[in-house]
Order: structure tokens, then sequence, then C-alpha cells
């Protein structure tokens, strides 16, 4: 969803454009954000996730 009113921008599943673009490394498109599916979104999430907790000691 992309609503004038929010700042956040692009949403879907939770995900804003801000964030997929931070998670994929270049600037996401509204239409990235509205295809996102379920299973990309776990997927997504789950590299993040690695990501955070390789860098810990």
């Amino acid at each position: 969803m992309d609503h004038s009113k929010d700042p956040g921008g692009a949403t879907n599943l939770d995900v804003t454009i801000g964030g997929l673009s931070a998670n994929l490394g270049r600037p996401a498109t509204n239409a990235e954000v509205k295809t996102l599916t379920l299973l990309a979104f776990f997927a997504a999430r789950a590299d993040f996730l690695k990501r955070i907790f390789a860098s810990r000691p």
C-alpha cells in the first residue's frame, strides 16, 4: 500500500520501501514492494537475521 499521508512510503507485509531498499542494497521500487510475496518476505528476513547474528562475537 502506498498512501500519500504515510511518510514511510510503500509498505507490504509490514516491509517498507526503505527497509526493502536496505535489504536489497539498492533503491527498491513501488512495484517490488507491491509484489513482495510471503516467501520472499521470510527469505529476506532470514538473510537479514543471518547478517546480524554472524557479526556478533
